[in-house]
C-alpha cells in the first residue's frame, strides 16, 4: 500500500561514514566483528533503516533490526491499508504487539495543518469543503524501543464534503419476505453504510408508490397481485413507479432483481440504470409449490426496467430462453465487457437437451438492453468432480445464481483489471468465489458456439451422443453429470474462471444462494451478500473482504448489520447511489407516512460548512459601512437571506449553495474605494468605480469620451474585438475615432469607434481600408479591377503619371484599358494600363499614337497615311 519504513539510532552520534570506518578511536565502533562489506551496507543509509550508536555490540544492532521487522509486521492502520476516505476523527494504535514498553509518536507535515492534526493517539480530521477535492497526506509513526527508533509512514486520505454527485449511500433492490411468505415484487431498501438497510415505501412493493397504472392492478391475497381485465398492457410500459409491476408476466411476480449502471466507453449511457428480474411467482396455482415444475414449465422471459432518475421508468419483457428449449430463465445479472464495449446478460436455467437434468448459466450480448444477441451457454461448472462420488444428487451437480464484478488494477489504474465471480454449487448449496482476466473465455469462439450442440463423449467404453442413449445406460446422477458436462464443455463461453478457496464462506451450506457483490465506495473493501433462505427472519447476510484475490480472506460479518424492524429483503442486488439519488429515492418511495410498517429516513444534506462560514462573514460585512456602499450592503443582505433559507433546506443542491458562496465572497472582496465615480490605479491597471462603488464593466461614457472596461474591470487599451467589430482604445483608454496612425499604419475609426474596412468616402475623396483596417496605398486589385491609392490614401482619378508612364483612372477609380475617348481624342491604354505611344498593331490594323497619347487621324505620318479612324491605309 505504499507504506515506507525507516529505522534509525541516535544520528547525532555519527558524523559521517569515514568516521565509522576508523579503528581504535573512542566512541567509534571497530569493525573487527563485521566484514567491511557488511558495515558499508549498514552505513549506506539508514538504507536498511538502522544507524549505529557508539560502542554498540553486534547483538544490539540485530535487536534494532528486529524492531523494524516487528513494526513493519505489527503496527498497522487499517484505514491506510484499505485507502479509507476519512470523514471523522480516528483513534490510532498506541501499542505494538511484540514490543512491550514501546512508545509511538505520530506526526503530520506542517502543510497538512488545515485538515489534520495529531492529539496523542487521536487523528483529528477536518474535511475539505465540498468542491475542494479529497486531501491526501502522510501520517508518520515514530516507534521507540530498546534505544532504537523506527519510522513508518502511512498514506491517508480525507474525503471532501458531500456534493449532489458524491456517493452517499447504497440502494438494494430485491423481493421481500413478510411473515414467512415471499412478496414477489420489486422492493427498494436504502443504506448509508451498506450493512444496515431500511425499506422504502414501508417495505411494500415499489410499484405502489406510483399512480399512473396502479388502478389497473388489484390484490388477490395478502402478498399476490393481478392485472385487471381489459388492461392494455402496451400502455403501461413507460411512466412512474407503477411501471415496475410485471404486467406482461405469466404469474404477475418478480424475483431475483439485479441492478447495474451504464458503462459504455463513450459515456453515452452513463446516466442509465437497469433492473433485470426473473418472471416468476412461486405461489402461482399452476405450480402447486413444485420447484421442479417451475424449472420445467416456467417463463423463459426476463423483465428489464430502465431509468435515468429513479422516478420515471420504462419496462421490457424479453424472451431469452425459448430458442434453447429452456424450462425457465432465472436470476438474471449483467456485466460490462470492455473487450467488446457491450454487456453480457447471464441467467440460470435447465434445458431439454439433457432432459432438464441440471441448471447452468446461459447468456446473451446486448449494447443497450433493448436488442439482444442469440442465447449462448456461459457457465457449467464441473462441481461433480469436486465430490468424486454420488453425493446428495441435487440438480445433477448444477450451478445457479452467478454474480460478477470488476476490480481495478491498482498498478495500472485500469478499472477492468480482474473479474470476480460468486456462484452457487447446487450439490450442497454453498457459494464459491472465482476469478478471471476477461468476461469471456478467450479460447472459445463465442459467435460460433452452440448451446445445444453435443460433442459425443465416451464413458465406460460406450460413446454417448444422445439423451436417449444416456437414459438407457442406467447411470446414477453422478455418472450422468460426467457425461452431460463433457457433452457441452466446448460450448461454454465462461468456464475459464479459477477457484479461490474461501473456507470462511464455503462452510455455510444447506440453504444459501443468490450471492451478489458490491464494493464500498469509500474504501478498498468488498461485500458479498448471500441469501440465507433457510431463515426467513434473516435472509441476506453480509460477508466482507479487503482483497478478493486472497484465499480465505472473506469473513462473515458477525454484528453491526441488519434491517429496520421486520423488513426482510431477499435475493437482489446493490449499487452505490449519489446524494442526489438517495434523496430522490426518499422523495419518491418514502413519502407516505401512513403506509403500514413505514420507517422514516432522513435526507442526506450536501456540505454546508462553507455556506455557514460565509453567512457569518456576511453578518459582519453588512455592518461595515466604512468599506462598503449602501448598494453593496443591500446586495449582501439579499444573498444572506437566500443563504439562510438554503442552510435550513435539507434537500438544497450544492450548485445553489455555491452560487451564494461565490457571489457573497465577490461582494465582500470588492471594498468601497476612497472616492466613488472615479478612476483607481491598482496593481498596474486602471479601474473605474461607479456610483455603487463597484468596478464598471463594458462601455463607459464619461463626458464626451467612451472607455471600455473588461469583464474583470480592467480598462482596455489598444485593439479590442467585440463580436465581429474592432475598436481602438488609446493609451489613456479613450476610444479612438477618425484617422489614427498606429505603428506606422493609418486606420480609420468611425464615429461609433468601429474600425472601417472596404471603401470609405470622406467628403469627395474615396479611401480603401483593407480587411486588417490598414489604409491602402499604391496599386490595389479588387476582383478583376485595378485602382490606385495615392500616398495620402486618396483614390486617384483621371490621368496619373507614375515614373515615365501615364495611366488613366476612371471616375470610379478603375484603371482604364483598351480604347479611351476623352472629348474628341482617342487614347489606347495597354492591358497593364500604360498609355500607348508610337505605332500600335491591333489585330491586322496599325495605328499611330502621338507622344501625348492622342491617336493620329486623317494625316501622313512620314510616308504612311492614317485615315479618319486612325487606321494606316496607304504608303507613298
Amino acid at each position: 500500500m505504499g507504506r515506507q519504513l525507516l529505522c534509525k539510532r541516535q544520528r547525532s552520534m555519527v558524523k559521517n561514514k569515514a568516521d565509522l570506518l576508523k579503528t581504535g578511536e573512542a566512541g567509534i565502533w571497530k569493525g573487527e566483528n563485521m566484514k567491511l562489506s557488511s558495515a558499508k551496507r549498514i552505513l549506506a543509509g539508514g538504507l536498511c533503516g538502522i544507524m549505529l550508536v557508539s560502542a554498540v555490540p553486534p547483538a544490539e544492532v540485530l535487536a534494532a533490526s528486529d524492531i523494524s521487522s516487528v513494526v513493519e509486521s505489527n503496527l498497522n492502520i487499517k484505514e491506510s491499508q484499505i485507502r479509507q476516505q476519512l470523514t471523522g476523527d480516528l483513534i490510532l494504535p498506541d501499542t505494538v504487539e511484540g514490543l512491550d514498553g514501546a512508545s509511538i509518536q505520530y506526526s503530520v507535515a506542517e502543510e497538512d495543518a488545515p485538515y489534520v492534526k495529531v492529539e496523542g493517539n487521536t487523528l483529528k480530521i477536518t474535511r475539505p469543503y465540498a468542491g475542494q477535492g479529497n486531501y491526501d497526506f502522510t501520517l508518520t509513526a515514530t516507534v521507540a524501543a530498546n534505544d532504537a527508533s523506527c519510522v513508518k509512514e502511512f498514506p491517508m486520505t480525507i474525503r471532501e464534503g458531500d456534493k449532489d454527485d458524491s456517493y452517499a449511500g447504497y440502494l438494494y433492490v430485491c423481493f421481500a419476505n413478510k411473515g414467512g411468505s415471499d412478496v414477489q415484487q420489486i422492493h427498494f431498501f436504502l443504506s448509508e453504510d451498506g450493512l444496515n438497510w431500511t425499506a422504502l415505501n414501508g417495505c411494500n412493493p415499489a410499484f405502489l408508490a406510483g399512480s399512473d397504472y396502479t388502478d389497473r392492478v388489484y390484490k388477490t391475497d395478502n402478498v399476490n397481485y393481478a392485472v385487471a381485465e381489459e388492461t392494455n398492457i402496451e400502455e403501461t410500459t413507460a411512466g412512474d413507479a407503477s411501471v415496475l409491476f410485471p404486467f406482461e408476466g405469466e404469474d404477475q411476480g418478480i424475483r431475483d432483481p439485479y441492478m447495474l449502471r451504464g458503462a459504455k466507453a463513450d459515456g453515452s449511457d452513463s446516466d442509465k440504470v437497469w433492473i433485470l428480474a426473473t418472471d416468476l411467482n412461486t405461489m402461482a396455482p399452476q405450480y402447486g409449490g413444485n420447484w421442479g415444475t417451475m424449472s420445467h414449465d416456467g417463463s423463459t422471459s426476463l423483465f428489464i426496467y430502465e431509468t435515468e432518475d429513479f422516478v420515471n421508468w420504462t419496462r421490457r419483457w424479453v424472451d431469452v430462453g425459448s430458442e434453447i428449449e429452456a424450462g425457465a430463465a432465472w436470476a438474471p445479472e449483467a456485466i460490462y465487457n470492455p473487450e467488446k464495449d457491450n454487456y453480457l446478460i447471464y441467467w440460470s436455467c435447465r434445458v431439454a437437451t439433457d432432459g432438464y437434468s441440471r441448471n447452468r448459466i446461459y447468456c446473451n450480448e446486448t449494447d443497450d438492453f433493448v436488442t439482444f444477441g442469440p442465447t449462448k451457454m456461459y457457465e457449467q461448472e464441473a462441481f461433480y468432480k469436486n465430490w468424486g462420488k454420488l453425493v446428495n444428487a441435487n440438480d445433477g451437480y448444477g450451478n445457479i445464481d452467478t454474480s460478477q464484478l470488476w476490480v481495478a488494477d491498482t498498478e495500472t489504474g485500469d478499472p477492468y483489471g480482474t473479474v470476480y465471480r460468486v456462484v452457487k454449487d447446487e450439490t450442497d448449496n454453498h457459494i464459491e468465489l472465482m476469478s478471471a482476466d476477461s468476461v469471456l473465455d478467450p479460447n472459445v469462439d463465442y459467435d460460433s458456439s452452440d448451446p445445444g450442440r453435443i460433442t459425443p463423449y465416451e464413458k465406460d467404453g460406450t460413446l454417448f451422443t444422445t439423451l436417449e442413449e444416456l437414459n438407457g445406460a442406467g447411470y446414477n446422477d453422478y455418472q450422468r453429470a460426467d457425461v452431460v458436462w463433457n457433452w457441452f464443455r466446448n460450448e461454454s463461453a465462461g468456464n475459464h474462471f479459477q477457484k479461490i478457496d474461501q473456507a470462511g464462506m464455503e462452510k455455510y451450506s444447506g440453504a444459501y444462494e443468490g450471492a451478489t457483490m458490491f464494493k464500498f465506495f469509500d474504501r478498498d473493501e468488498w461485500c458479498v451478500m448471500i441469501d440465507y433462505y433457510g431463515k426467513n427472519s434473516v435472509r441476506y447476510e453480509p460477508y466482507v473482504t479487503y482483497d478478493l484475490s486472497q484465499p480465505d480472506s472473506i469473513r462473515k460479518v458477525s454484528d453491526g448489520y441488519g434491517r429496520t424492524g421486520g423488513d426482510v429483503g431477499c435475493h437482489g442486488g446493490m449499487i452505490p447511489v449519489t446524494l442526489e439519488e438517495y434523496n430522490t429515492l426518499l422523495d419518491t418511495y418514502n413519502s407516505d407516512a401512513g403506509v403500514d410498517n413505514y420507517h422514516a429516513l432522513s435526507y442526506i444534506s450536501v456540505d454546508k460548512r462553507e455556506l455557514e462560514e460565509v453567512l457569518g462573514q456576511l453578518d459582519e460585512a453588512i455592518r461595515d459601512t466604512e468599506h462598503y456602499t449602501a448598494a453593496k450592503i443591500q446586495k449582501m443582505k439579499n444573498w444572506k437571506s437566500l443563504g439562510e433559507s438554503y442552510a435550513e433546506d435539507s434537500t438544497v443542491s450544492f450548485e445553489k449553495i455555491s452560487q451564494v458562496v461565490t457571489n457573497a465572497k465577490n461582494l465582500m472582496g470588492e471594498v468601497k474605494p476612497e472616492k466613488l465615480n472615479t478612476w483607481s490605479y491598482e496593481d498596474g491597471n486602471w479601474y473605474y468605480y461607479n456610483e455603487a462603488g463597484e468596478k464598471a464593466k463594458g462601455w463607459l461614457k464619461l463626458l464626451d469620451t467612451w472607455y471600455y472596461l473588461k469583464d474583470d474591470g480592467v480598462m482596455a487599451t489598444g485593439w479590442l474585438k467585440l463580436g465581429n467589430t474592432w475598436y481602438y482604445l488609446k493609451g489613456n483608454g479613450a476610444m479612438a475615432t477618425g484617422w489614427q496612425l498606429i505603428e506606422n499604419t493609418w486606420y480609420y475609426l468611425k464615429d461609433s469607434g468601429a474600425m472601417a474596412t472596404g471603401w470609405l468616402r470622406l467628403g469627395n475623396t474615396w479611401y480603401y481600408l483593407k480587411d486588417s483596417g490598414a489604409m491602402a496605398t499604391g496599386w490595389l486589385k479588387l476582383g478583376n479591377t485595378w485602382y490606385y491609392l495615392k500616398d495620402s490614401g486618396a483614390m486617384a482619378t483621371g490621368w496619373l503619371k507614375l515614373g515615365n508612364t501615364w495611366y488613366y483612372l476612371k471616375d470610379s477609380g478603375a484603371m482604364a484599358t483598351g480604347w479611351l475617348r476623352l472629348g474628341n481624342t482617342w487614347y489606347y491604354l495597354k492591358d497593364s494600363g500604360a498609355m500607348a505611344t508610337g505605332w500600335l498593331k491591333l489585330g491586322n490594323t496599325w495605328y499611330y499614337l502621338k507622344d501625348s497619347g492622342a491617336m493620329a487621324s486623317s494625316q501622313w505620318i512620314g510616308k504612311y497615311y492614317v485615315n479618319a479612324s486612325g487606321a494606316w491605309t496607304k504608303t507613298r
